[in-house]
């Protein structure tokens, strides 16, 4: 399954080790998030749809 947020980081060109970086998290945490293994909290939310210039909700749906 791709995850919203893998097609937008795809999308936007960057690396993952280069969104990491910029959202201030690890890109292993970004890598499980990507393949929803783990769900991130909302401040690492906050800072992915940021980085990514795109709604939270477009990258997460209905994530609590």
């Amino acid at each position: 399954m791709v995850t919203q947020l893998r097609l937008h980081r795809l999308f936007s060109g960057l690396k993952a080790i280069e969104v990491a970086r910029r959202a201030g998290i690890s890109p292993t945490l970004l890598s499980r998030v990507e393949r929803g293994q783990v769900r991130p909290s909302l401040r690492v939310r906050r800072r992915l749809s940021r980085v990514l210039r795109v709604p939270e909700q477009t990258l997460f749906g209905d994530f609590p």
